[in-house]
């Protein structure tokens, strides 16, 4: 493919074979993508409405919905969390995943808590939980 015609070769070990190949060395791309993404000159912080589409905010920005892959590629928390779900979205999620469960805060959490943190009331240290799932729901109001 000619987009890849200027990345180096590499040896390459496919599956279980036991002699190497010349391939394309596809990580370069990666580290090409985090220099430009840790260059704030290529960013403008936009805040990302409530039920908004990555699609849809690709068309407000660049008046074309086919760049909405650049959302994931640049935007660390993005590419690992996903897109940010709908007020909707989480009280149904929640209602499914957690019930008889809450967390309660009027402040951001996003990148506060980890899976294995453990998290105690603030008044009685003796009512604690392990937190075991991967995805920390957010929204701000």
């Amino acid at each position: 493919m000619p987009f890849f015609r200027n990345f180096p070769i590499t040896n390459y070990r496919f599956g279980e074979e036991n002699a190497s190949a010349l391939f394309q060395d596809l990580t370069t791309y990666i580290d090409i993508i985090d220099q430009i993404a840790n260059d704030g000159s290529f960013y403008e912080t936009t805040f990302i409405q409530d039920g908004v589409r990555p699609d849809v905010l690709s068309y407000e920005l660049y008046q074309t919905a086919n760049l909405y892959w650049t959302f994931f590629l640049l935007n660390h928390t993005l590419r690992y969390q996903g897109w940010p779900m709908s007020s909707a979205e989480v009280y149904d999620y929640a209602k499914v995943y957690y019930p008889n469960t809450v967390i309660r805060s009027d402040a951001t959490m996003h990148g506060e808590f980890y899976i294995g943190d453990i998290v105690a009331d603030r008044v009685n240290f003796d009512e604690f939980g392990t937190l075991f799932k991967g995805r920390i729901l957010e929204k701000s109001y």
